[in-house]
């Protein structure tokens, strides 16, 4: 699906470049695979297990946070990603909250990669889940104005296209 003449990974990818490292973390999907066409390292792993992807991917890339952002928030931008790293190290997670799709979360490696072993299967799926559910006291958010643009069904896709063709 292409929104402004590239797929909306390319809009989301786009966003992340201006960050010190972009890394996805796709289940193995070929077509995102190829859809992502070399612009950044690439993490494959159990469909079923994202918190997996995303270990192997911190363990390799020796990385003391990450930000996590979906596939599917094409009016992600570099902006908000400054946003939750401006202040430094998170605590254990800092969020951005407001708009749906412009949600971005800064989170510990090290307590990610700790409490992993103890992840239930919702956790290892929604691999921030735990942390929220253990640490809700070191979770810091930061607000993002917006409209709500993810895109998870047809109508929000026609949706989003039009909001952002129409700002091109």
């Amino acid at each position: 699906m292409e929104i402004a003449g590239k797929p909306i990974i390319h809009h989301v990818i786009d966003a992340c470049e201006e960050m010190p490292r972009c890394v996805v973390v796709p289940y193995g999907d070929e077509e995102l695979i190829d859809c992502i066409g070399g612009r950044c390292p690439v993490f494959e792993g159990d469909e079923h297990d994202v918190a997996q992807r995303f270990a192997y991917a911190l363990t390799q890339m020796k990385a003391d946070q990450f930000i996590r952002v979906c596939a599917d928030s094409p009016m992600l931008t570099p902006e908000i990603l400054r946003m939750v790293t401006k202040d430094g190290p998170a605590r254990a997670i800092r969020r951005t909250e407001g708009a749906h799709g412009l949600n971005v979360e800064l989170v510990d490696s090290y307590r990610f990669l700790y409490h992993r072993p103890s992840f239930n299967r919702a956790d290892r799926e929604h691999v921030t889940l735990y942390l929220y559910r253990h640490y809700y006291s070191e979770v810091d958010y930061v607000r993002v104005e917006g409209s709500d643009c993810v895109v998870d069904t047809q109508e929000d896709f026609d949706r989003v296209k039009a909001m952002m063709e129409g700002l091109l």
